[in-house]
């Protein structure tokens, strides 16, 4: 007859063994569920780290583009308001200068040119040159008559009218040029002071 004992005891072992492999299977597949999940958890971390790049540069390259879209638009702004600026200085001058032709052709203009000798004569003294533009010829003979001292000869530099004096190495510009000159540079200041 069998021994009930001698079976019962190795069946005892062998469930031993079913047993401590049963606990060491669930130990392994909890040590690779934890092995996946912190490989998990890095791959998500990569994965965010990337998006994240991804998403700064598309946002770098949308302000690098907003940026150079702005940057235009000022440039054309600026050229088309100095292109407007030049518009309005031309007619502006050109509109001084057909006033100044007109000026020139009046009574008021033999006397501002009476007056500015006369000024110049008391502060650079009386022998001195008046230079006038060569249009202005007819004027020379009733100048000369008031200013006798004074060498009264015309000149190819001056183009608007006025006068230019000299005595001694000390001038006095009161050529309409001059003037013209100055209320340009006047202009310029005051444009840049309002627009830059």
């Amino acid at each position: 007859m069998l021994d009930l004992e001698k079976i019962i005891e190795p069946s005892r072992f062998l469930h031993s063994i079913d047993k401590y492999a049963r606990k060491k299977q669930l130990k392994v597949a909890e040590e690779i569920r934890q092995i996946e999940r912190e490989k998990l958890q890095k791959e998500e971390v990569k994965i965010v780290e990337n998006a994240r790049a991804l998403m700064m540069s598309e946002l770098s390259n949308v302000k690098g583009a907003i940026s150079l879209k702005i940057y235009n638009a000022k440039a054309q702004s600026s050229r088309e308001i100095y292109k407007k600026r030049s518009e309005v200085e031309k007619k502006i001058f050109d509109s001084c200068r057909a006033r100044l032709e007109t000026f020139t052709e009046s009574e008021e203009y033999f006397d501002k040119l009476k007056k500015s000798t006369s000024n110049a004569s008391k502060i650079l003294g009386k022998s001195l040159k008046v230079f006038i533009r060569k249009k202005d010829a007819k004027h020379i003979e009733p100048l000369s008559k008031l200013f006798p001292s004074a060498n009264i000869l015309a000149s190819n530099k001056i183009k608007s009218g006025g006068l230019f004096f000299e005595n001694n190495n000390k001038v006095i510009d009161e050529t309409f040029e001059s003037c013209l000159k100055e209320q340009k540079k006047w202009f310029h200041e005051i444009q840049s002071n309002k627009l830059i």
